[in-house]
């Protein structure tokens, strides 16, 4: 226990040991132990240091001594003045005649304080003060002893007649079966004191003249903190934190300082100690969270963020494995579960997101979506038919924030080196890839339908291993194919990007045609 927060209550027990034939060279000493706050301190283990000084205060020691106790069920330790182990001096060398004498009190090292000594051990130097002498004159009567014990009852006497009827005492009173009330009936105080209500003679309820509240077994057990609501058993045990409300059994029971919090469900944001700002709602919701700024809705949402900040999901377990991501957005059943120090994604959808525990600035939007790699969005799942809209997408293309501009080179014969194809999509195999041999998501009824529906259709495109092939043999970094980042990625193609060699390609065409056509005139002349 940490000493400095122990005060002590102290009280010396004296005897009359001038009496005894041979009186003990010692005497009785108690003291309760409490904390700083003042709470007693049961079957607590101290050291007790006795130090006994002379003249002043500050005097020499004369004697000190030291006891190892512990405190008994009401935190009172119990020892006797020269029985304990001996540091310096002799208790039977003091000379008590030379007073006074202060006795210093030690608990764990750290002193409580110096008393004066008065009679009791006074006694130990009268035993050795020689031959009384000559009785004294009789002193003046001394107080009139306590009231003896009261006598056996009387037999009872005659009936007297009937006193006049009292007032109703249930009008104001508020019966343990209940009462019926009438108007103007309540139950609490007539002035600004709180109400406070009690189980097991621990806080369970505070209505303070102000702005906190709470309701629950041990639910905010630090009053006067303001606008702050806490309901359930628990919540907000601890916390010191303004403008907090939580709701639920041990709801921010671990919250100290954090501060502008909403925690709703069992164990929400249970053992986040300072991160402010946070919303949770949901049973275990953001429970072990340091960090600030963060939204978490649904079942186990963000259930290990600890300091991560700026993440918002909503959907039971999602941004379920996230500890420091941070920059956030999962909306769906699991969205983003695997991220763990990945920032700036975006998974919208059942499922949805990388697979990845440290993926940045991606966007998955569907059933599933899944990329595992940084800097990229995935739209759908592998199950779907079609994706359109009714314009079409548009790039970036604004000359301004364009540099290193030249012509574009490769026409034909980059074209003429492509070998289209046609053919159909293993989406069987796809999911195996990208979802792993557990796959699950696609096993009900309507997807198994959707994908046998598009495992026969007949696709027209290219390999993008062939097209990557072609460019790399004359020298084009073409940039419409995309190579896998990591194992768990597969090869993708941008069609649109064909465009440029294939207008290259038709103008250079066309400059043959038109110097054959140039020929063909010549010769025909």
């Amino acid at each position: 226990m940490n000493t400095s927060l122990r005060a002590l209550l102290l009280a010396f027990l004296g005897f009359p040991l001038f009496a005894l034939a041979q009186a003990p060279q010692r005497f009785s000493y108690q003291a309760i132990i409490r904390d700083g706050g003042g709470v007693v301190q049961p079957n607590e283990p101290v050291t007790l240091g006795l130090a006994i000084h002379q003249s002043t205060a500050s005097g020499p020691t004369v004697y000190e001594e030291a006891h190892a106790v512990t405190t008994n069920g009401f935190g009172l330790a119990n020892v006797s003045v020269g029985g304990g182990t001996v540091i310096s001096g002799s208790m039977t060398g003091i000379d008590w005649s030379t007073g006074p004498f202060f006795m210093e009190v030690k608990v764990d090292g750290t002193s409580m304080g110096t008393t004066q000594l008065l009679s009791v051990p006074y006694a130990l130097y009268a035993e050795e003060s020689g031959t009384p002498g000559p009785a004294g004159p009789a002193g003046p009567a001394g107080p009139a002893g306590p009231t003896g014990a009261t006598g056996a009852t009387g037999p009872q006497g005659p009936i007297g007649p009937a006193g006049p009827a009292g007032a109703d005492g249930s009008a104001n009173a508020w019966g343990l079966s209940g009462t019926a009330a009438t108007s103007g009936n309540f139950l609490g105080t007539t002035n600004t004191q709180p109400l406070q209500f009690k189980v097991n003679n621990v806080l369970a309820g505070y209505l303070s003249g102000g702005s906190s509240t709470s309701f629950g077994n041990q639910a905010m057990q630090i009053t006067g903190v303001n606008d702050v609501t806490a309901i359930g058993y628990n919540s907000l045990h601890s916390s010191s934190g303004l403008r907090n409300t939580a709701v639920g059994s041990q709801a921010m029971a671990a919250n100290t300082l954090g501060q502008e919090s909403v925690a709703v469900g069992a164990y929400a944001l249970q053992l986040g100690t300072s991160g402010s700002a946070n919303t949770a709602v949901g049973a275990y919701a953001l429970n072990p969270t340091t960090a600030s700024s963060n939204t978490a809705v649904g079942w186990w949402a963000a259930n290990v963020t600890t300091s991560g900040a700026y993440n918002t999901c909503l959907g039971a377990q999602s941004l379920l494995d996230n500890t420091s991501g941070a920059g956030n957005t999962a909306v769906g059943y699991r969205a983003l579960e695997n991220n763990i120090t990945g920032g700036d994604n975006v998974a919208v959808g059942n499922q949805a997101g990388p697979a990845g525990a440290n993926v940045f600035n991606a966007i998955n939007i569907g059933l599933g979506a899944n990329l595992n790699a940084s800097d990229r969005a995935r739209i759908g799942n592998t199950a779907m038919l079609q994706i359109g809209g009714y314009e079409p997408w548009s790039d970036l293309s604004d000359i301004r924030f364009k540099r290193d501009i030249a012509p574009q080179e490769h026409g034909l014969d980059f074209i003429m080196k492509l070998e289209p194809i046609t053919y159909r999509v293993d989406v069987h195999k796809l999911n195996a890839f990208t979802y792993g041999a557990a796959d699950t998501l696609y096993n009900d009824p309507r997807s198994q339908e959707a994908i046998a529906a598009k495992e026969k259709r007949i696709y027209s495109g290219f390999s993008a291993q062939q097209v990557e092939a072609a460019a790399q043999s004359v020298g084009y970094d073409f940039n419409g194919v995309y190579a896998p980042a990591n194992e768990q990625e597969h090869y993708a193609l941008a069609y649109s990007t064909f465009v440029v060699p294939l207008v290259k390609a038709v103008q250079e065409q066309q400059a043959i045609i038109e110097e054959l056509l140039k020929r063909i005139a010549e010769l025909e002349k």
